[in-house]
C-alpha cells in the first residue's frame, strides 16, 4: 500500500470519527449483554440469542477494521484518564442539575410552593452526592 498523506485537519477528522465509532461500538457491545437495569434507564434486550451472536461478531469485525485503519494511518489511541473523565462528566451533570433547582425551574413556568418544598431538598441531596464523588480524593477515597 502506498503512503497516505493527510493534512492535520483531515487526520483529526478521521481520528474523531473513528474514536466515536469505536466508542459507540463498545456501548453497543455492552447493550447486547445487558437486560434490565435500574434507575431511569431500563435496558430491554429484545434480540434473539442468534441475533446477539451475529451482532457481536459484526461489531467485533467493525472494531478490528477501526484498529487496522488507525494503525495504517498511524493514529494514536485516545487515552481516557478515568479521573479526568469522571470530573468532566459529573461537573457537567452538576451544572445541569443546578439549572433544575426549583428556583431555576421558574424559567419554565410557575413552580407550585408544595412542589418546590419537596423538590428542593431532594435536588440538594443529589448535588451533595455528586460533590462527594467529585471530591473523593480529599474525602479519603484516594490512595495516591
Amino acid at each position: 500500500m502506498s503512503s497516505l498523506v493527510l493534512n492535520v485537519a483531515q487526520e483529526n477528522r478521521i481520528r474523531a470519527v473513528l474514536w466515536t465509532l469505536d466508542s459507540n461500538c463498545a456501548e453497543l457491545e455492552r447493550l447486547l449483554t445487558t437486560d434490565g437495569g435500574s434507575g431511569l434507564i431500563q435496558i430491554r434486550n429484545d434480540l434473539t440469542s442468534a441475533e446477539v451472536r451475529f451482532l457481536q461478531e459484526k461489531i467485533a469485525q467493525i472494531r478490528q477494521k477501526i484498529r487496522s485503519l488507525a494503525e495504517q494511518l498511524g493514529l494514536k489511541p485516545h487515552i481516557v484518564d478515568v479521573r479526568r473523565h469522571l470530573r468532566a462528566t459529573l461537573s457537567l451533570d452538576w451544572s445541569s442539575l443546578i439549572d433544575t433547582l426549583p428556583s431555576k425551574l421558574h424559567r419554565y413556568g410557575n413552580v407550585d410552593d408544595e412542589t418546590e418544598a419537596l423538590l428542593q431538598p431532594l435536588m440538594s441531596d443529589l448535588l451533595v452526592a455528586i460533590e462527594e464523588v467529585l471530591n473523593f480524593e480529599s474525602a479519603g477515597g484516594s490512595s495516591r
